[in-house]
């Protein structure tokens, strides 16, 4: 019995506790934040740590050991504003010099209702272009090494493949020899090739 008593006395005697801590932890909050609706504000002029432990050195207003998570379309804010690069220390990177093409396409049945499309082709038109050049860049485009085009793939100038009449100074002669045609189906190219241009034979002279 008096077992009993004393294990009750106890068990009372530890729940006193428990509430005594609770009410003195609840006390220094209700000392440390004011409630406004439902913005909480903090009272003290020190500062706020979040996963830091009791006594740890708080160097800012607001110190967070572990991640922060902002979740889709709430942008993290500094005055206001949308973090940026302005907000940011150091030099800002260069931004790309190249521009997305666009499309613009009118309504099939109104055609003052436009529509403009970005498309995936880029362009840069302000001065010219060096791949693999740094300087001494003089053409609209200069390429410092290899170009390759996929077989397949036409080098083109003005929207038509590459032709002799592209190409500076004179073309070099084309070959004598003709290709013979089939005898049944003269439209049918053969591998033989025959010469029929006659022209003087040169002997030696003595």
């Amino acid at each position: 019995m008096w077992h009993f008593l004393g294990a009750c006395a106890s068990a009372a005697q530890v729940a006193q506790t428990n509430a005594a801590t609770a009410n003195n932890k609840a006390d220094k909050s209700l000392g440390i934040w004011d409630e406004d609706g439902n913005n909480v504000y903090h009272k003290k002029s020190g500062n706020v740590g979040i996963g830091k432990t009791f006594a740890s050195v708080l160097n800012n207003k607001l110190e967070v050991n572990g991640n922060i998570n902002i979740p889709t379309n709430s942008p993290f804010r500094i005055n206001n504003e949308a973090l940026n690069y302005t907000h940011l220390a150091g030099t800002p990177p260069v931004s790309s010099k190249w521009t997305n093409s666009t499309i613009t396409t009118t309504g099939p049945i109104d055609p003052t209702i436009t529509t403009t499309t970005t498309t995936n082709d880029i362009y840069y038109n302000i001065g010219n272009v060096g791949i693999g050049k740094t300087s001494g860049i003089n053409n609209r485009l200069e390429v410092g090494g290899n170009m390759n085009i996929p077989s397949g793939s036409t080098f083109r100038i003005n929207d038509e493949p590459l032709s002799y009449t592209d190409l500076e100074g004179t073309p070099p002669v084309s070959s004598k020899w003709t290709n013979a045609t089939d005898p049944i189906d003269p439209t049918i190219t053969t591998n033989d090739i025959y010469y029929s241009v006659f022209s003087t034979l040169l002997t030696p002279t003595t």
